[in-house]
């Protein structure tokens, strides 16, 4: 996506809701023993034992068939014991009576987005919305849904309204400066986030957006200092590291200083795919492409649909002479940049109209 990173994703698109299960498991129900089901289930979730707490909700149902409160959190367990599909189902269960909580629209919308359903999730993030306006995490959710679905004017509506009720959250402000940074219009996001960072000075994520959006827009110098400035609050930032890293490789005469940023962001973070494609182009420069193959085997393994890492293996394998394995990566980086180029078309040009309203 246009967006540029997957650290911009991961801020903007996850649903900004934590869903806690309810305290009372089986109101009314009683045991003999000291310990009730109630707590007995809590003991599970609090362990992360959910799938032992789905079979207590099963059991229960046996009893209980349609009771809302444990179909309600059966599903949840299973959505938090990481089966979605089955959290679906339950859900779908419910009786139509009982769906008018915003609750059970949350976590519908949830599911559906953990699946990739994101159309089959608008309908539910909008009557969390409806039932509950008060609560800005239905805000977020609905609007990163409509960027999910390149409906960015109306993801700006719920931002621009998110921002107006919930003044304190910055949520709503680094989305306005995505929606930005996504169409390109780097000078608008770059304003956006020094609002963001003089707003909200503690937020980490308001240094890490301006920082990669200064390095789209070709300023590395500011983007550098925007790093600096956040690695002198978060010394264990290992994206403050590669982002600085990164400013260095692209500012002329410094690019020697990029290394040990890397090399403190991956010992912070070993996984972290953006740092591990840094690593590899300074081993390149270096003529040591085998060891830039080991990094960018490792960022495609963490990350397989990053065209970056396919293209920098291909001038890897070239630059040790090994053609065949060259062309592979290549047919592999021009696959995912097919994609990738109509999926940022279709999303330029729609931001760009603010069209397709429901």
């Amino acid at each position: 996506m246009a967006c540029g990173t997957r650290a911009v994703k991961a801020i903007l698109f996850i649903p900004f809701v934590v869903l806690y299960l309810a305290s009372n498991w089986a109101a009314g129900q009683t045991a003999a023993s000291t310990s009730t089901p109630s707590e007995d289930v809590n003991e599970l979730i609090a362990r992360g034992d959910y799938a032992a707490a789905d079979r207590v909700f099963a059991a229960q149902l046996e009893q209980h068939p349609g009771d809302f409160r444990l179909l309600y959190n059966r599903a949840l367990a299973q959505y938090l014991a990481g089966h979605p599909e089955q959290a679906r189902d339950t859900l779908l269960t419910v009786a139509e009576a009982d769906r008018a909580q915003a609750h059970y629209q949350v976590l519908l919308a949830t599911v559906l987005t953990r699946l990739g359903a994101y159309k089959e999730a608008l309908p539910p993030a909008r009557e969390a919305v409806k039932l509950a306006p008060s609560d800005p995490d239905n805000w977020l959710r609905l609007g990163g849904l409509y960027l999910r679905l390149k409906r960015g004017q109306h993801a700006t509506d719920v931002y621009q309204t998110g921002r107006t009720l919930f003044p304190t959250r910055p949520e709503f402000l680094l989305g306005l400066g995505v929606i930005e940074q996504m169409q390109a219009k780097y000078p608008a996001a770059i304003k956006i986030f020094r609002q963001v960072v003089e707003t909200f000075p503690s937020l980490d994520a308001g240094y890490l957006f301006l920082a990669q959006v200064q390095l789209m827009a070709a300023r590395p110098a500011e983007a550098r200092e925007t790093a600096e400035r956040l690695l002198r609050m978060s010394p264990r930032s290992a994206f403050a590291e590669y982002l600085a890293g990164e400013a260095a490789w692209a500012i002329p005469g410094k690019e020697s200083e990029a290394a040990p940023h890397v090399q403190r962001a991956l010992e912070l973070n070993p996984r972290l795919v953006e740092a591990l494609l840094l690593a590899a182009k300074i081993e390149m420069r270096r003529g040591n492409p085998q060891q830039a193959v080991v990094h960018l085997k490792q960022a495609i393994a963490e990350e397989p649909r990053v065209d970056t890492g396919h293209l920098l293996l291909a001038r890897a394998y070239r630059q040790m002479g090994d053609a065949q394995n060259a062309q592979a990566a290549l047919v592999a980086f021009r696959q995912l940049r097919q994609v990738e180029e109509k999926e940022n078309q279709l999303l330029s040009n729609f931001l760009a109209t603010g069209a397709s309203r429901p």
